[in-house]
């Protein structure tokens, strides 16, 4: 059992190096550049699953280490990003949107309270919004299926993250919470029957979509019978959710190159 742990523990700090390793990497095409600004949408919502964790108390593969290393992260990747944009609207917009990053950064850096929670929650969601607007822009601008579908496929990663910061706001007893779940079941649902949709999906591709789609069904089920769940299993369930979303972003990159 031990033994199986660490190999565990030694697989989720791979993948977390392999994704900062990607951020400092050059973007080579416009495939890649969706998928960069599809992991900014995450991250923000990332954060706040990290603060709400920190204000817990809850341990759980260490939530401050892994806001530090996310807020790093998004720095990098708005780096490669402005390297590799080069059109002039999208620059405006990624100017608007390094402005709200500095104040997340400085929101984020604050001791957790729960009085802030919920606004902090909200904040949050404007960030992503804001960033799934840029994220849609840079690709209708780049206007090919091949970056609709690594984008809808990168949603997944930023529905995740928001689906375990409401759970986690229904830990912390805040009212609102309840209502915020139906965005994310929403989007998560649009974005599976996309890719399920897609022509560039392939076979091999399955398997990670049946796996989402269980996970799906699971909050389905909960969210059905108005019923919830401990804050660690929904950290699990979501932390699952995010590596076969990145899992499956990152095929359809990869398949999109050849």
């Amino acid at each position: 059992m031990r033994g199986k742990r660490v190999t565990m523990a030694l697989l989720a700090l791979y993948w977390l190096l392999s994704v900062h390793v990607s951020m400092a990497q050059e973007i080579q095409n416009d495939t890649e550049a969706v998928n960069v600004a599809g992991k900014q949408r995450m991250y923000t919502m990332r954060l706040l699953r990290d603060y709400l964790m920190i204000g817990e108390k809850i341990n759980y593969r260490d939530p401050e280490g892994d806001l530090k290393k996310n807020m790093e992260n998004f720095e990098a990747s708005a780096k490669a990003l402005r390297a590799y944009i080069k059109d002039p609207v999208l620059k405006t917009e990624q100017k608007e949107i390094q402005k709200m990053w500095e104040s997340s950064r400085k929101m984020f850096s604050q001791a957790p309270k729960r009085e802030d929670a919920l606004v902090y929650a909200k904040a949050a969601t404007q960030f992503r919004k804001k960033l799934n607007i840029f994220v849609n822009h840079l690709s209708e601008h780049y206007g090919s299926s091949s970056a609709k579908v690594v984008n809808a496929a990168g949603k997944l990663r930023a529905v995740s993250q928001a689906l375990v910061s409401v759970y986690l706001l229904k830990s912390w007893d805040i009212p609102e919470a309840g209502k915020m779940i139906k965005r994310p079941m929403k989007s998560f649902r649009e974005s599976l029957d996309f890719c399920d949709k897609a022509p560039e999906t392939t076979s091999a591709m399955r398997p990670t979509l049946k796996k989402l789609e269980n996970i799906y069904l699971f909050f389905q089920i909960m969210d059905e019978a108005n019923s919830t769940t401990t804050p660690v299993l929904a950290i699990k369930k979501t932390d699952d959710m995010l590596k076969y979303a990145d899992e499956l972003t990152q095929m359809y990159v990869k398949a999109l190159k050849k």
